[in-house]
């Protein structure tokens, strides 16, 4: 019998965070009954189809992981090749000018890193080592004719009073907070830090209204964040949560439903309906006024074809909202990626696919039809 780990697998090895899942349910039980949760909301308006441009083929010889731009930088993270896992990628010539990133247990170095926006004008991003449960700086520098990262002020993360409910990722959310992925309770999704990474609180609610065993393997997702909103998507769940500070304490500001949720919940754990179900976010990113959902629209058996074939799954619909949750547009892609970028003045679409490896480029809409 299939399992959702085997549909995940090739998923599982770009995150190191679902390695802390201690399994996976079956596939459909006879006794499950199907939680079908429409989104009863206006579309998305017309769909814009867009045609990439390769910029650069050979970007890693390994699963790039983390991919953002940084001032007139794309840094690409790659921590499973070793040391200089990051590279840097000029936005003018696409040519690699800089790498950086060492591996190891000392204080500016790191085993596996996840970046997180880092909203500061310091050319600086942070990235949570989840192995040694600590933060680590990265601020770009000149190095003779190319560009680096300098890593500094490596920090512990406080793991609250649940050591066991470990956060698992991290984000910012306003200037001096930061919300982890915890799964506390169902009331109690992310904790809070403050500017010290010390544990504070726990705030907001599950995706879903069910109480869940396994929230932690089913409900991991991306974080992202950036001027002024930080956001959640799970991987598996077709579904957008927008976060800030407000007066001091974290506010959900809106969430939406992109496509039908399709779910069994039965006895308290969580699985997909193998038959309905589909969907996968794969990437999140933000820009000065859109926020844009990379997803893979194929049913659930489908990836795990792929994904069982040792093929990499992306994704050819990018759904974008604006900051204060109005749907705006889907983006049709002809070719698949899995991981994107976009620029400040939010007319390029930067991504990386996932079977060669290649940066490619994706021409934005001036405007959207849905907000003329």
């Amino acid at each position: 019998m299939l399992t959702l780990q085997s549909i995940h697998r090739k998923h599982i090895m770009r995150n190191l965070i679902y390695l802390l899942a201690t399994g996976w349910c079956l596939w459909g039980m006879a006794s499950c009954g199907s939680q079908t949760q429409p989104t009863g909301q206006a579309d998305f308006g017309m769909e814009i189809p867009l045609k990439h441009t390769v910029r650069n083929s050979d970007i890693f010889a390994s699963y790039p992981e983390g991919f953002f731009r940084l001032d007139s930088v794309l840094v690409v993270l790659s921590p499973r090749i070793g040391d200089n896992f990051g590279r840097l990628i000029s936005l003018k010539t696409f040519q690699e000018i800089g790498k950086f990133g060492a591996k190891g247990k000392g204080p500016t170095e790191v085993i596996w890193t996840f970046p997180f926006a880092y909203t500061g004008s310091d050319s600086t991003f942070m990235a949570y080592d989840l192995p040694s449960r600590s933060v680590i700086s990265y601020t770009l520098v000149e190095r003779g004719d190319s560009l680096t990262m300098r890593a500094h002020d490596k920090q512990r993360v406080d793991q609250g009073d649940v050591p066991l409910q470990n956060n698992t990722k991290l984000c910012r959310i306003g200037d001096d907070h930061y919300m982890g992925q915890c799964f506390h309770a169902q009331d109690h999704f992310f904790s809070l830090l403050d500017k010290d990474f010390k544990q504070i609180g726990y705030f907001g609610n599950s995706p879903i209204p069910e109480s869940i065993t396994n929230a932690g393997d089913r409900l991991q997702g991306c974080m992202n964040a950036g001027y002024g909103i930080s956001i959640f998507t799970p991987y598996e769940l077709p579904y957008i949560g927008c976060y800030a500070m407000q007066d001091g304490k974290p506010v959900k500001l809106w969430e939406d439903d992109f496509a039908e949720k399709i779910y069994r919940v039965n006895n308290g754990v969580f699985s997909h309906d193998k038959d309905r179900g589909r969907g996968t976010t794969l990437y999140t990113a933000i820009s000065p006024r859109y926020i844009y959902v990379l997803w893979n629209d194929e049913t659930v058996l489908q990836y795990y074809e792929r994904s069982h074939k040792g093929g990499q799954p992306g994704g050819k619909v990018v759904f974008i909202y604006d900051h204060t949750g109005n749907r705006i547009a889907r983006l049709n892609l002809d070719e698949e990626i899995y991981l994107i970028t976009v620029s400040e003045d939010e007319r390029t679409l930067y991504g990386l696919t996932g079977s060669e490896y290649a940066l490619v480029t994706f021409d934005l809409p001036e405007t959207y039809p849905a907000i003329k």
